[in-house]
């Protein structure tokens, strides 16, 4: 089943200030992307919290060698959050669902229209974080969107070879599939592996 956001008139979900918790859940889509933050920032406490029923605790507690200052994104950027360090920087734009695959439209077809040329613009990474709700296992999946050739260099380009990036629809719409996803514990071992051959 693919849960569509659809942002528009006629959407199904809420819009995204509101940040109502999930049906269900007790957690808003403010409290996945406080989780994704907690994550890069090496936060012990969080990663263990989050992690006590899947098993890639100790693969997440590994990014506490090289963490990330994460904050939330301003609303004009488009995106909810930047993570930066002394080599790598990259905005996210968080995604939770209990559906195994996202199509999005409507308005946030737009809005990955803006993230994308900004993204272009400024040379950056742009990554869609999708966290499943209820996962049994590491519950992080990451994409990247499409880049033009040559738009990324250095280490950003590292990443972006290894990142999957999202299906489309004959539409033009967006579609992540959460198993196709790379997991974010691979992700944090590639960044250490990355950091390790300085």
């Amino acid at each position: 089943m693919v849960g569509m956001i659809d942002m528009g008139d006629e959407g199904t979900e809420a819009a995204p200030e509101k940040r109502a918790p999930a049906r269900g859940t007790g957690k808003s889509q403010f409290g996945y992307e406080r989780e994704l933050k907690a994550i890069l920032m090496g936060d012990e406490k969080v990663i263990r919290k989050v992690t006590a029923n899947v098993c890639v605790q100790k693969e997440y507690l590994k990014i506490q060698k090289q963490p990330f200052l994460v904050t939330r994104a301003a609303a004009s950027l488009g995106v909810d959050l930047v993570a930066m360090n002394g080599s790598l920087s990259f905005p996210v734009e968080v995604k939770a669902s209990k559906e195994e695959t996202i199509g999005i439209q409507g308005r946030l077809k737009a809005q990955a229209g803006e993230y994308f040329q900004k993204c272009v613009t400024y040379k950056l990474l742009p990554i869609y974080a999708y966290r499943l709700k209820n996962a049994g296992d590491d519950p992080w999946r990451l994409f990247c969107l499409l880049m033009p050739d040559g738009s990324l260099t250095g280490k950003l380009k590292l990443l972006y070879e290894r990142i999957p990036t999202p299906e489309r629809t004959k539409k033009g719409n967006l579609i992540l599939r959460w198993e196709k996803g790379m997991r974010l514990s691979d992700f944090i071992e590639y960044i250490i592996e990355v950091y390790s051959e300085e």
